[in-house]
């Protein structure tokens, strides 16, 4: 790791790592320094005498509701000898239960210096509690503030070299606390430059990346009116022009300088969300405004829950069950009207433990998975194309296993970060940042364990061709897409502008699009939950619970319930659907291809043969319907 230079913070803008017996003063002075910049301070003390002197959660001292978020750790080491070891980070609940898996990593901080450690946690809610462990014993862990959840991050960029200067009502974000990959900057919205960032590396790469997936740059001017002058490492921002695109993201000049952002200008220019909706005032004009203008959404359990159950081993639990209260019935009342009657115990004996021989062997053999039967995966995958061979990549899968013991999930990209997306049981293995990535877990025999992870993998491109295009009152019109590298098994496919999502006809080697049919901001009707009526006249049926039992879902059937939910998340859904939710930026349409590919981005190894999944491609390109 890279020494870090000093990230010094006003007083009022730390807090301290909270411990079990914290004081009432303690507990005010938390929610005070949470409120101010999410920075904490603390003299807790390591064993080895290493100090964890700051803590920050994401970018602006929030997190996003179900979104990977970095957890920032400030380490210094006081003495003259070099300190390293491990630590864990856990995630506990209010009944004070440690859940999902926690996150192993290691540190090394050299005699009288400091080291930034950064972990990529998954984030449920802000009202789970997280600790730094440095072992097994309920006193060898140190409480930290939890996150608070909020929009994502609007921040501006700054050099940590830079002396300290006014930035007006935007939030400071230190370049040497950047990701070092894309997948780890999903609660980041937008970023303010007035001078060239010293990025390099892994950091460099991921801010790039971040940008052509659809992120947000504002170039403001320095004292002396002048735009920032960037390198050649960051040429895609060096034009002359207002306002540009580079790839999916959206770069423009504003004759401001840092001072002058007000929370106004925040609001109404910087943030990408529109004030109104925002502050949840429904628009009068929508259908749904008895919701208040927004439906609840869940990012991950029905999808993990679809899995889960796809993942599951047949068994003839409508045998099991009624066997089960024959067994009880044999042990009570017959074993016990047998030894009361007869003269002799040895009838009772025989009666009872034959009984329990006998169902013991129909047990297994009833409960056994059959013999054809092998490890199997059923995934549901998002596949965002960043550039021509480069995909940034949400997945969410579960994995069935017939002998339990201990499994490793790995794939072969970079960036990756995983839990298993447990919200109430604790997981035995341990979730291992770096280079080497992975997720170890433990999986009983014959049960399923789910898993969401994001990575960055290498992959041949859509190469997708705009072959024609109109528009009409504000609506596509026509559209015709073609290219090479198209998915072979295409389930279907789709063409979002705006508030509207077009279906997309097969036809040769052309997508063309059905001009008759546009389906309204699918995702926040759907989500509603109308069941049939409202969506079904969209073609999508309902979106809450199918009436068809999980376990007994065909195979489309099952794609046909998760492609709903997976375009809901391609959009970045996270808890709740607005009016605003599912629209694409301006002069941006996105195009959505669903195919069957239970291997393609799937999970390394040859543990798992028998693999099935699903996969969303999503491309971007930059239109104007001028």
């Amino acid at each position: 790791m890279e020494a870090a230079p000093d990230m010094s913070a006003p007083k009022n803008a730390r807090r301290p790592i909270r411990r079990g017996g914290e004081t009432v003063c303690a507990a005010i002075a938390m929610v005070l320094g949470t409120v101010c910049q999410g920075w904490s301070q603390d003299s807790t003390r390591l064993p080895n005498g290493v100090i964890v002197e700051e803590t920050r959660w994401g970018f602006d001292g929030k997190a996003q509701r179900a979104t990977f978020t970095p957890l920032s750790i400030l380490l210094v080491n006081p003495d003259a000898k070099p300190a390293g070891g491990k630590l864990k980070l856990l995630r506990i609940t209010g009944m004070n239960k440690p859940v999902d898996v926690p996150i192993e990593f290691e540190y090394d901080v050299p005699p009288f210096e400091q080291r930034w450690v950064q972990v990529i946690p998954h984030v449920i809610d802000e009202y789970d509690s997280w600790y730094l462990a440095w072992g097994d014993a309920a006193r060898e862990r140190a409480e930290i503030p939890p996150p608070r959840l909020g929009d994502p991050a609007v921040v501006l960029l700054h050099n940590t070299r830079e002396l300290p200067r006014s930035v007006g009502a935007i939030k400071r974000f230190p370049v040497d606390l950047f990701p070092p990959s894309v997948t780890a900057t999903d609660s980041l919205d937008a970023v303010v430059l007035d001078t060239s960032p010293e990025l390099q590396g892994a950091r460099l790469q991921a801010f790039l990346e971040w940008i052509r997936r659809g992120g947000r740059v504002f170039l403001l001017q320095d004292d002396q009116g002048r735009y920032p002058q960037f390198p050649t490492a960051l040429g895609a921002l060096s034009t002359n022009a207002d306002e540009f695109s580079v790839g999916s993201g959206r770069v423009r000049r504003l004759e401001k300088q840092a001072a002058d952002i007000d929370p106004e200008l925040l609001r109404e220019t910087l943030m990408s969300r529109p004030p109104t909706l925002r502050n949840g005032r429904p628009d009068p004009q929508d259908l749904f405004s008895v919701y208040g203008g927004a439906t609840g959404w869940d990012r991950h359990r029905p999808i993990l829950s679809d899995l889960e159950a796809a993942s599951r081993f047949y068994r003839r639990w409508w045998l099991i069950y009624p066997l089960s209260l024959l067994y009880l019935a044999s042990i009570f009342p017959a074993s016990y009207l047998v030894g009361r009657n007869s003269p002799k115990m040895r009838w009772f004996f025989a009666t009872f433990l034959g009984a329990a021989a006998a169902f013991s062997v129909a047990f297994a053999t009833l409960g056994r998975v059959g013999t054809g039967e092998r490890n199997r995966i059923r995934s549901a995958t998002i596949a965002r194309q960043v550039s021509d061979n480069i995909f940034d990549v949400s997945q969410w899968a579960a994995l069935g296993v017939i002998e339990g013991r201990e499994f490793t999930v790995s794939h072969e990209a970079s960036g990756r970060l995983y839990c298993t997306g447990s919200d109430e049981e604790q997981v035995n293995g341990a979730a291992i940042p770096g280079s080497s990535a992975r997720l170890v877990v433990d999986i009983p025999p014959g049960s399923t364990r789910t898993v969401i992870a994001r990575f960055r993998a290498e992959s041949p491109p859509l190469q997708l061709k705009l072959d024609s295009l109109e528009f009409g009152e504000g609506r596509v019109q026509g559209l015709s897409v073609s290219g090479s590298g198209m998915p072979e098994s295409l389930i279907s496919a789709y063409a979002a502008y705006r508030e509207n999502l077009y279906p997309l006809n097969p036809v040769a080697n052309l997508l063309v699009a059905d001009t008759h049919r546009p389906v309204m901001t699918s995702i926040y009707a759907s989500a509603l939950g109308e069941f049939d009526q409202r969506t079904k006249s969209f073609g999508w049926g309902g979106m809450g619970s199918s009436p068809v039992d999980p376990e007994e879902k065909t195979q489309e059937q099952l794609f046909e319930h998760l492609e709903r939910r997976l375009i809901g998340n391609a959009f970045g859904l996270t808890n709740e659907v607005r009016r605003d939710s599912a629209i694409t930026p301006p002069g941006q349409l996105r195009i959505l291809l669903f195919a069957e590919d239970g291997k393609r981005f799937s999970i390394s190894g040859e543990e798992f043969p028998d693999r099935r999944g699903c996969v969303l491609y999503v491309v971007d390109f930059p239109v104007s319907d001028r």
